[in-house]
């Protein structure tokens, strides 16, 4: 093996336990909370030694706020796919979205109770910083999608696309309520949209929203 293969499997197997401590962090730190959590549980649960993951993350606080940027970034990069997809369908858009919030709670328990537990540490100025930054994006993304959607006369241009976006950006939390609180048989996708579009034909004028798989 050469130099240059060994370099890549060098960092290969950094990126991996990277990945693996990351994974490891967010089921931890949701069964034991942030406070209770400490960088030795991790290290173990990754079966790494406590030095070993320092190489990684300086701190248990920078371990955290990695944690959230990680589960941010798979969301945004989900919701760019969807933004480049359907970048003259605004309605199909925010359906797109909406659905891939459900499927994210779905198929990500632990991801997504991190996020719930992310916003109940508000009270940290580094944490609240994060979730607030992570949070206007995902809002402005929204909102410049109901303004082109005004401009087309596809939505009521008496509404207040910020405060929409905003609604429609923490209805997130809501979906991970849902999951908690219903068995399995019963958090169902078509369930959920068909409440969600029955509220917005309140402001679209698109009443009639198609339900896409």
């Amino acid at each position: 093996m050469n130099i240059v293969d060994k370099s890549r499997e060098k960092l290969l197997l950094y990126e991996n336990r990277h990945q693996t401590i990351l994974d490891n962090s967010i089921r931890i730190f949701n069964s034991r909370g942030y406070k209770a959590a400490t960088t030795a549980m991790i290290a173990r649960e990754s079966k790494i030694s406590e030095p070993t993951l320092y190489k990684h993350f300086k701190n248990k606080k920078e371990l955290f706020l990695a944690c959230f940027k990680s589960i941010m970034g798979q969301l945004n990069g989900g919701n760019k796919a969807i933004l480049q997809k359907h970048e003259t369908d605004e309605i199909a858009c925010i359906e797109a979205i909406c659905k891939a919030y459900f499927d994210f709670v779905d198929h990500n328990p632990d991801k997504s109770m991190f996020l719930v537990h992310m916003l109940s540490y508000k009270d940290d100025a580094d944490f609240n910083i994060a979730f607030e930054t992570a949070m206007g994006r995902l809002i402005v993304s929204i909102e410049k999608v109901v303004h082109s959607a005004i401009r087309r006369g596809t939505i009521d241009r008496n509404l207040n696309p910020q405060f929409f976006s905003s609604f429609f950006c923490y209805q997130y939390f809501c979906v991970v309520g849902m999951k908690e609180a219903l068995e399995d048989k019963n958090f169902k996708y078509e369930h959920y949209f068909d409440i969600i579009k029955k509220s917005w034909c309140v402001i679209l004028k698109s009443i009639k929203l198609p339900t896409r798989a």
